[in-house]
């Protein structure tokens, strides 16, 4: 008869609270590993230092050009150095509501208003030679995007849900917005572009704003309908990033060219601007952490420690 082998007595370690923080980062994908040489892929381009943040939506659902020009004075607030590209064909422009001057419609970085604190600027839209029925970009947005990288910390691009310029901006970008509306066509329409995003890059960080949301228990029941059908179908992670309420102050100050957060500090609407902001900060410095930590016990085990 064969002895018995002797029972387990280490206690397994348990894992600390605060990695379900920062969870998202991991199973979301956010050190995907690098892409394989191609005709988009540029190592002048393609560097650490440079974030590319996609704000996209469903077909259909308003708000997203408004979030993009007011999370990028949000960020610029921060210390950011930054650039915003126009690359969706819809209306209104990123550049109409910043205040930016376009007279001249040449492909260098324009300047926007001094509301907005002159940020960079750059317009793919309206480049096409006089016709009908032109959407897509008459250049690459890949190609404004790298004349940039070396003047800016992040480019936030504000990215149309059907053009094809998307594909290309996805699969470089470290982090996309998803904004949405509580309505069951709204989810329907911006399930279809996550499922959009995550054909173009699978590893790609996803993130859901809930736009017209009536409070925050509304917003979080619209992001956990979207994540469970994500989770299951798609196999990808979805991270909320709050909600915006409705507000007359947005319509107020979409036509001045005026900062939400400077015409409306102590708004509400303000507020889940800034929530958001913050959400990006918090989760730029986690992944930086990460990626020193790791750099560090690499270079450790290098050297036999």
């Amino acid at each position: 008869m064969a002895p018995e082998e002797p029972k387990r007595t280490r206690k397994r370690k348990k894992l600390g609270r605060g990695l379900s923080d920062i969870s998202h980062i991991f199973l979301s994908g956010a050190d995907k590993p690098d892409l394989e040489a191609g005709p988009d892929r540029d190592p002048a381009f393609w560097s650490p230092d440079v974030d590319i943040l996609s704000i996209t939506s469903g077909e259909g659902v308003r708000g997203k050009t408004f979030l993009a020009a007011n999370l990028a004075f949000g960020l610029s607030l921060e210390g950011y150095r930054l650039a915003l590209v126009s690359a969706d064909p819809g209306r209104p422009d990123i550049l109409d509501i910043t205040g930016a001057d376009r007279a001249d419609g040449s492909l260098d970085a324009m300047i926007s208003g001094p509301e907005f604190g002159g940020i960079l600027e750059a317009d793919l839209v309206g480049r096409h030679p006089a016709g009908p029925g032109r959407t897509e970009p008459a250049v690459s947005p890949m190609e404004v995007i790298q004349s940039l990288a070396t003047k800016v910390q992040r480019v936030i691009v504000d990215t149309s849900p059907r053009a094809e310029a998307g594909l290309s901006i996805w699969k470089f970008a470290r982090l996309v917005l998803v904004l949405t509306e509580p309505s069951s066509e709204g989810m329907k329409s911006s399930y279809l572009t996550i499922k959009h995003v995550h054909a173009a890059s699978p590893g790609l960080r996803v993130g859901v704003v809930v736009n017209f949301a009536g409070d925050r228990n509304e917003g979080d029941r619209c992001y956990r309908k979207l994540s469970n059908v994500c989770r299951r179908f798609l196999k990808t992670n979805l991270r909320n990033y709050g909600y915006i309420v409705p507000s007359e102050a947005a319509e107020a100050v979409c036509g001045r060219a005026v900062p939400l957060a400077r015409e409306y500090p102590a708004s509400k609407i303000t507020k889940c601007i800034d929530y958001i902001v913050r959400l990006i900060v918090m989760d730029q410095l986690a992944i930086a952490r990460r990626r020193r930590e790791v750099t560090v016990k690499a270079c450790a085990s290098r050297e036999g420690r």
